[in-house]
């Protein structure tokens, strides 16, 4: 016999196109909006056919696995510490305009359903390895409608989910960097998925911290880590203009620098101005080193 309850909510989605993501996502209501999505996904035995998992036992699955008792979390399960972080980031997005609170509630629910999924109990510590890839995956599904209704929407909660763990992951790199900022390259290479949206990633990520037991260090290593990628991008943005500086000396001094070339017999080297990699590249490779300290001094 099928379940009244669900049925209902079947109907309700139809007719009235009732969806987590055009209502508030209460936190304590967590576990039925999740339920409201999983009844909303449109030939749900195809899809679990094709993800390879019982999606319609999320919400009782998502309750049976719990976390560690460790610096991060308390011992809650999946569902009850993603009611607490949707509570945290109530406080965090008060004021915020509602769409992009709305953006930020949605991936808090969906930041961690692949963890129903990815569970394992390894020497008495509960894991769950790529658990936010498995979130992705079955969340591309439960928001099929948002995709189609609200596109922009849909990638920045995909892409949030994506990489919601990321801050986590960076506090040991940035622990262990001595100083150097090398440990941010690969998030650098995937934040471009966030398309300037790293402030509501910061955002997520105190939210799924909020009851973490060494809170304060977590959250100051956060805030640390995004002062490291501010750091980053200004030296990156002054290399830039250094070198739009030095390819207009270049072009300006062109004539110059010819025939400076010319003199100690690398004339060639000219042509490739104002590529001016190219002519560090080809002096390096003559072994003209004091060509290539002399060209610098020009182009400064």
């Amino acid at each position: 016999m099928s379940d009244p309850s669900r049925l209902a909510r079947r109907v309700v989605m139809r007719y009235a196109n009732v969806t987590p993501y055009n209502l508030d996502i209460a936190a304590d209501k967590a576990d039925e909006a999740l339920q409201m999505l999983v009844d909303g996904i449109e030939d749900v035995e195809a899809v679990e056919k094709a993800l390879g998992i019982d999606i319609r036992n999320l919400v009782q699955r998502m309750g049976q696995f719990e976390h560690n008792a460790d610096i991060h979390h308390n011992g809650e399960t999946v569902i009850q510490h993603t009611k607490e972080v949707l509570e945290d980031l109530d406080k965090l997005t008060d004021g915020m305009d509602d769409e992009r609170r709305q953006v930020l509630r949605l991936a808090a629910l969906l930041h961690d359903i692949g963890k129903a999924y990815t569970h394992d109990l390894k020497e008495g510590k509960h894991t769950f390895y790529e658990h936010a890839k498995r979130s992705v995956d079955i969340a591309e599904h439960m928001l099929a409608k948002l995709k189609t209704d609200r596109r922009h929407m849909y990638d920045q909660v995909i892409d949030l989910i994506r990489l919601h763990d990321a801050f986590m992951t960076l506090l040991s790199g940035r622990d262990q960097s001595k100083g150097s900022l090398k440990y941010l390259n690969k998030f650098r290479r995937e934040q471009i998925y966030l398309k300037g949206h790293l402030e509501d990633l910061v955002t997520l990520s105190r939210s799924d911290a909020g009851r973490a037991k060494r809170l304060d260090d977590t959250l100051k290593s956060i805030d640390g880590i995004v002062e490291d990628l501010k750091t980053v991008e200004k030296r990156e943005k002054d290399e830039a203009r250094k070198r739009e500086d030095e390819k207009r000396n270049a072009l300006k001094r062109k004539d110059e620098i010819t025939e400076f070339f010319e003199a100690e017999g690398v004339g060639d080297v000219a042509k490739l101005l104002p590529d001016i990699k190219a002519v560090n590249r080809e002096l390096g490779m003559l072994k003209r080193y004091d060509l290539l300290k002399r060209f610098k001094t020009m182009l400064a």
